[in-house]
């Protein structure tokens, strides 16, 4: 299972992803994806979304709604080597989200105080994230682990 904050990725994918749905768009609903008990019960999800202040706030609240979400591609690693294509965004409503993950907090922290620097946000969409990386990371992501040996 996988979702992504926006339409624009989930139409790329023109791959078969043998045993994977792909869902996407509806960031600020995703209490939605919550409800739908197949969602809530797949074994593996993972959430891509934009490296802004909501497309965080969005996976903290899919966790905390009981969805154990795995983010790719949403950590400051990913913000430095793609700034460059980083445009202003939407500032950080909350001061704290509570369920993420240590490298989601940092990129939150650093949006957090990127916000405070200069008066707005920061945002990295996700489609601008060249495909070549993104797919091969998502793809990754999707193969399920190697059964121990």
């Amino acid at each position: 299972m996988v979702i992504l904050e926006n339409k624009e990725t989930g139409y790329a994918i023109t791959s078969d992803l043998a045993g994977t749905v792909v869902c996407h768009g509806a960031g600020f609903s995703i209490v939605n994806y919550a409800r739908v008990t197949w969602i809530r019960n797949a074994p593996q999800v993972i959430y891509w979304g934009d490296i802004d202040a909501p497309g965080l706030q969005f996976v903290s609240d899919l966790r905390g709604l009981g969805i154990a979400a795995h983010t790719i591609l949403m950590n400051l690693a990913t913000l430095e080597r793609y700034r460059h294509l980083a445009v202003t965004g939407a500032g950080p409503a909350r001061h704290e989200l509570p369920n993420l993950k240590p490298p989601e907090q940092q990129l939150y922290a650093h949006l957090v105080q990127h916000a405070a620097d200069h008066g707005t946000g920061l945002l990295l969409e996700q489609e601008r994230i060249p495909w070549i990386h993104a797919y091969q990371e998502l793809t990754d992501a999707i193969k399920p682990p190697a059964p121990p040996s």
